[in-house]
């Protein structure tokens, strides 16, 4: 009977325990998340596998962490850097002008802007509200300059230096320009072997300015009434400049006769208002050098029936007389002929002075002929100068591209100014 009422136990105890085992089961799911079941019920569109891109094995060089570091201000207790003379330049965005008449033609497109002019100090004055400064341009232009308070302490601030000069443009009014000055500076460029014909921040195209002189007006014709005397057999052929001697004319030829513009001619008159634009372009040359270089230069453009002063025009605006400048593309000397010219023009050394401006001539000489019946045939002929003939024919006989249309008004300001005559 004890035996019977243990089992009934057992079995009502199972009775009621199976139920609730079984209700926890079904139970636990509505608890319990698996992976499995975390994805949805529909079923998506299978994607193609993605391919993992390959690892790259990292390198175990260590960079120094002054490579990585990039200052992009001065931290609150670091004073700035202070620009020079250059930096100043690039950071104004400031345009070279070689003479005055860029600034008069250009007119009032020129107010707010800042420019950079070169020439010598030819003298001070003013009182206690401020100093002016009288500068003379290469172009023998003069121009009043306003200075700012402490100028007098520059070394610029002297009678007869040379500076280079930022200068903010007031206005232009006819012939009459109020600059004042931003910064001057006593030192050259810093690239000095960089000719000037690199120089891309010139004037932008005048749109109201007639062309230049017709070819016919910038040969000499042989029958033109300018003495031409011979040079002496002791006339230098090397670069070395420092050391060479002027030829001297002749003492038996006939003196000169007087004439309005000095630069135009072929005696010691024209010769010492060359020497003076050398000097005026490039004051590192020396008394004997520049004396030198414009003998050269008067030799060549007379044997190339060449007006001395258009010869005169394209070696400022592509060298400043600097005899050895070489340019980015190579281009060598006064004239920067390019080394495959050289042969072709009868030039063995870009470098000496007296075989250069002869090369020089002579390639001018040959563009003149060139587009001597072409309208504004003189400035298509310093055009193929800069750009080749090829690209001048190429663009319709016409001036190619904007950086050869500077280069080709850079040459044309500089005839004008040395000559006016012409250009009327």
């Amino acid at each position: 009977m004890e035996t019977r009422g243990l089992s009934f136990f057992w079995f009502q105890a199972m009775r009621l325990a199976i139920p609730c085992a079984l209700t926890a089961l079904c139970a636990a799911p509505l608890f319990i998340q698996t992976p499995t079941q975390a994805a949805p019920v529909s079923k998506a569109p299978k994607r193609a596998p993605k391919v993992a891109a390959p690892k790259v094995a990292a390198s175990k060089t260590k960079v120094p962490k002054t490579a990585t570091r990039v200052r992009t201000a001065p931290r609150a207790n670091e004073a700035p850097v202070p620009l020079d003379f250059d930096g100043q330049k690039a950071a104004l965005r400031a345009t070279r002008v070689d003479t005055l008449d860029e600034l008069r033609d250009g007119g009032r497109d020129w107010i707010g802007k800042t420019v950079e002019v070169r020439g010598q100090v030819k003298g001070l004055f003013g009182g206690s509200g401020g100093l002016s400064v009288l500068l003379e341009l290469p172009s023998g232009q003069t121009q009043i300059i306003g200075t700012p308070a402490g100028f007098s302490s520059s070394p610029c601030a002297h009678t007869g230096n040379w500076m280079r000069a930022l200068c903010h443009v007031e206005s232009v009014a006819g012939r009459n320009l109020v600059l004042t000055l931003v910064r001057a500076t006593d030192q050259p460029e810093r690239a000095s072997l960089e000719g000037a014909g690199e120089d891309t921040s010139s004037a932008p195209v005048p749109g109201n300015v007639s062309g230049a002189p017709p070819p016919g007006d910038v040969l000499i014709a042989p029958e033109a009434d300018l003495p031409a005397p011979p040079l002496t057999s002791g006339t230098p052929s090397s670069g070395n400049l420092s050391s060479a001697t002027p030829p001297k004319r002749n003492s038996s030829a006939p003196a000169p006769t007087p004439r309005a513009n000095p630069f135009y001619g072929f005696d010691d008159l024209s010769r010492s208002a060359f020497r003076n634009l050398a000097l005026r372009c490039n004051p590192r040359l020396s008394e004997d050098s520049a004396d030198a270089i414009a003998s050269f230069l008067l030799e060549a453009a007379q044997a190339q029936g060449l007006d001395p002063r258009f010869l005169a025009a394209v070696v400022q605006v592509e060298s400043r007389f600097n005899p050895y400048a070489v340019s980015g593309a190579g281009a060598e000397g006064l004239g920067q002929l390019m080394p495959f010219n050289l042969r072709s023009l009868g030039v063995q050394d870009g470098f000496d002075a007296r075989q250069n401006l002869q090369g020089t001539a002579r390639l001018l000489r040959q563009n003149l002929n060139i587009y001597a019946r072409d309208p504004n045939g003189t400035m298509l002929a310093v055009a193929a100068y800069h750009a080749g003939v090829g690209a001048v024919n190429r663009a319709g006989r016409a001036i190619p591209k904007t950086t050869t249309q500077r280069y080709v008004w850079k040459v044309y300001y500089a005839y004008r100014a040395l000559a006016p005559e012409l250009f009327r």
